[in-house]
Formats: structure tokens, C-alpha cells, sequence
């Protein structure tokens, strides 16, 4: 049987027919060699400054992890402790600012009232002043307009 690449991979010698094909497999094998001694190398060179096997840390004791456990619950509740107080201080002083702008408000306000009513007095008092003086002009001229009835000039005297 004869294959289309009988020419190319086989030589008719003195009527027996030699393959020269086996080179093509060999070649393949020798370069996928090659390349996997080339990727080896590579990979060392990559590696070369780490340990090729990890020393192994002995395994913890349940002893020795509760005891770790404990000192890391104890250092998270000096944690908790410390920004718990510092938020308490901080609430302290929001307070104590608080009740500041509370006085001085309470005390502004105050203020304002006392300076509202004294003026508030002051226009009652001048209001009271024009009154009188009005009622003083306005009784002066229903006195000089009246004859007198004893027949003196002077308004009659009130008991």
C-alpha cells in the first residue's frame, strides 16, 4: 500500500523500500526535552533565593493556642476599654459645652426680657407723661373756655 508521502519519507534501495520517516517522532521527543529542561532551568533560576522546602512549624498545643486566644481577648477589651473612655470623655465634653450654650442662651434671653421690659416701662411712663400732659392742655382749655362761676378767674376747686 502506498501513501501519498511515499517519496518524501521512504527510498526504494536495490528493490526493498527503507523508511526514513522514524527521524520525525525522535526529533519531536529531543525539542519537547529541550523545552522542558529550558522551563526547569527557569523555574531554579526564579527560586533560587528561597528554600526548596519550607521547615515545618510545630503544631500549637491546645494549651499554648488557649493561651494565645486569652491574650488576644485581653489586648481587644484594653482596646475596647481605652476608645470606650475616650468616647465618654468626648460625651463629657459635648455635655459640658452643651449646658454652656444652654446658660448662655437661658442668660441671653433673660437679658433680652429685662431689656424688653424696661423699654416696655419706658413707653408706658412717656406714654403716661403724654397722657397727663394731654389731659392737663386739654383740661386748661375747657377751664379757659368756661366763665368762671364765682366770678373769679380760678377753676372751681374740687373737693
Amino acid at each position: 500500500m502506498e501513501s501519498i508521502f511515499y517519496g518524501l519519507f521512504s527510498k526504494t534501495v536495490t528493490g526493498e523500500a527503507v523508511t526514513v520517516g522514524a527521524w520525525l517522532p525522535i526529533t519531536t521527543l529531543v525539542a519537547l526535552l529541550l523545552v522542558i529542561v529550558f522551563l526547569a532551568y527557569r523555574g531554579m533560576q526564579k527560586n533560587s533565593g528561597k528554600p526548596l522546602i519550607r521547615p515545618r512549624t510545630p503544631a500549637q498545643t491546645l494549651s499554648e493556642r488557649n493561651e494565645e486566644l486569652k491574650r488576644s481577648l485581653a489586648e481587644m477589651q484594653a482596646r475596647n476599654a481605652a476608645e470606650l473612655a475616650q468616647t465618654r470623655a468626648i460625651l463629657d465634653e459635648a455635655r459640658v459645652e452643651g449646658n454652656q450654650v444652654v446658660r448662655e442662651t437661658w442668660e441671653g434671653v433673660i437679658e433680652a426680657t429685662r431689656e424688653e421690659t424696661r423699654r416696655a416701662k419706658a413707653d408706658i411712663i412717656k406714654a403716661r407723661e403724654e397722657h397727663l400732659a394731654e389731659l392737663r392742655r386739654e383740661g386748661n382749655r375747657i377751664g379757659q373756655d368756661e366763665p368762671p362761676l364765682n366770678g373769679n378767674s380760678e377753676p372751681p376747686a374740687t373737693r
